[in-house]
């Protein structure tokens, strides 16, 4: 699993889920090792929390959760906005930027700003750490 960090750009809900696991191994039959520490526990008590808050108030199954459900960053939402629609439409976009004159390409832009906006009626966006995050509802 690649690395992970609270403050991601993106976060995946079995990243959250890998890595409370690995959290969960640094406990043994005694309870915590030496490797968990202040902010280990911290960390591992706000996602537990966290998961167990967003199905409490979101009524989502486990299976949903498992299957992905992707947190994407306020700050970050226009990017990914982009990148989404250019994957999902990449031969449209593609054939569009392509079939304009040369003369006309510096002229044209789209306005990510105002895609991200239309695609945020798509989603639903909740606190994590203090910022907030949209997903896919």
């Amino acid at each position: 699993m690649e690395s992970f960090t609270l403050t991601d750009d993106v976060i995946d809900s079995r990243t959250i889920d890998w890595r409370i696991a690995e959290l969960n191994d640094l406990f043994d039959e005694n309870g915590p090792t030496d490797n968990f520490g202040p902010e280990e526990h911290a960390e591992w008590g706000f996602l537990t929390q966290f998961r167990h808050d967003f199905h409490e108030e979101n009524g989502w199954e486990d299976s949903e959760w498992e299957d992905g459900i992707t947190f994407i960053h306020s700050d970050h939402f226009t990017e990914y906005a982009e990148e989404y629609v250019r994957e999902c439409n990449h031969d449209t976009i593609g054939q569009m930027e392509e079939s304009l004159p040369e003369w006309l390409k510096p002229h044209v832009t789209i306005d990510w700003d105002g895609v991200a906006s239309d695609l945020k009626v798509d989603y639903s966006s909740i606190d994590f750490l203090g910022t907030s995050y949209f997903y896919r509802a």
